[in-house]
């Protein structure tokens, strides 16, 4: 098991452990359902709610560094922050759950799945083409166009993905990503 694939596993056991509901995102989940890319990227979407930060730092502490107040700040602003996890130093960006219909219905579609014997919560494969497409829009990143076209190799839910695409602005990028 990678370093990286350890700390997802210790910092979903904790979150589990601990009753905060989240899921894994970003390019780690890529190498679930198409061809990894390298990355040393550990994104989670965690439904946290200001009241509950000292409760992740305490499911966290002592392994992994935490700057609290940075916690509270994003939290209370749906924004982001990020842990590193002590012994490898390797970044975990948090993202707090947003309350707009298309992230409540992202993660109530998450998926229980188990990675090397061990069980984590992730993003659906149609919501992590919708967030790459997002992304490769806003950042005009090549690296996630090739993940998009990786995704709509397996088996996906055509009809939700084009549910969203107009309400999230995303109908150019979707159909650039779909020619040959």
């Amino acid at each position: 098991m990678t370093p990286e694939l350890e700390v997802v596993c210790d910092v979903a056991g904790r979150l589990d452990a601990a009753a905060l509901p989240y899921m894994l995102t970003g390019s780690m989940c890529l190498a679930f359902y198409a061809t990894p890319r390298m990355t040393r990227d550990i994104d989670v979407v965690i439904a946290l709610h200001p009241g509950q930060t000292e409760k992740l730092t305490l499911a966290l502490q002592p392994h992994y560094m935490i700057d609290p107040e940075m916690m509270r700040l994003e939290t209370a602003r749906y924004g982001m922050f990020n842990v590193f996890h002590e012994a490898t130093a390797i970044k975990v960006d948090f993202i707090i759950r947003k309350a707009d219909a298309y992230r409540l219905t992202e993660f109530e579609r998450r998926r229980r799945v188990e990675i090397e014997g061990r069980p984590l919560w992730i993003v659906s494969r149609e919501d992590l083409i919708l967030s790459k497409l997002a992304w490769a829009q806003e950042s005009q990143s090549d690296y996630q166009l090739r993940d998009v076209r990786a995704l709509l190799h397996g088996t996906f839910d055509r009809a939700y993905i084009e549910s969203w695409i107009g309400d999230l602005g995303l109908l150019e990028i979707w159909k650039k990503v779909q020619q040959p």
